[in-house]
């Protein structure tokens, strides 16, 4: 094992005062929030910011392939930034990873900090519930990690993918059922 931190580097959001309501614009530069992460879609939120306050800002920016992590309220959700990412910056409410190359694959990282045993550990008190504010970054570089190459954790990845889809094909075949079994109930009634 090695720690998180050797893998990846961290990014905390901006402190609150530098993203006030006032800044944001119509359109622009886009301010990602922790529903992005929640719902894992980058696509939601309509904040805003001009280019003049992102080049301030800059250190901030998401990349694709970068982690975003929920850092307050629902705690640890985690969303992996799509290649086709809109420009722009996370909010105080989120913590962003960018693995380092070669060390570690985002999805791999998302599996590993979305395990039981880590979420129970840095992201949930001892009664289950969501903490109200994540650990301190510090104590999430600690946080420890497999240390085995890019092509295990690649097989690892294919192989949970493929379990996944396995899972959304049973869910796709019960919500079929489901349908014909309501279609043969309501037949019954129609006599």
């Amino acid at each position: 094992m090695v720690e998180l931190g050797e893998v990846c580097s961290f990014i905390r959001g901006p402190f609150g005062g530098s993203l006030k309501k006032e800044i944001f614009v119509e359109s622009g530069i886009k301010i990602y929030e922790q529903k992005n992460a929640i719902k894992n879609n980058f696509e939601l939120g309509n904040y805003f910011i001009d280019e003049e306050k992102f080049e301030e800002m800059r250190r901030f920016e998401v990349f694709p392939n970068d982690l975003i992590i929920s850092c307050s309220g629902t705690m640890g959700k985690i969303a992996i930034a799509p290649e086709n990412i809109k420009k722009g910056i996370i909010n105080q409410a989120l913590l962003k990873l960018t693995p380092i190359k070669k060390k570690a694959l985002p999805l791999f990282i998302k599996v590993w900090l979305e395990s039981g045993q880590i979420q129970s550990k840095y992201f949930m008190d001892t009664s289950g519930a969501a903490i109200q504010n994540v650990a301190s970054v510090k104590s999430l570089k600690e946080i420890p990690f497999p240390k085995i190459g890019a092509e295990v954790q690649q097989e690892i990845v294919a192989r949970i993918e493929r379990e996944q889809s396995l899972v959304n094909s049973n869910k796709e075949l019960i919500q079929i059922f489901e349908a014909k079994i309501k279609d043969e109930i309501n037949k019954l009634w129609e006599v």
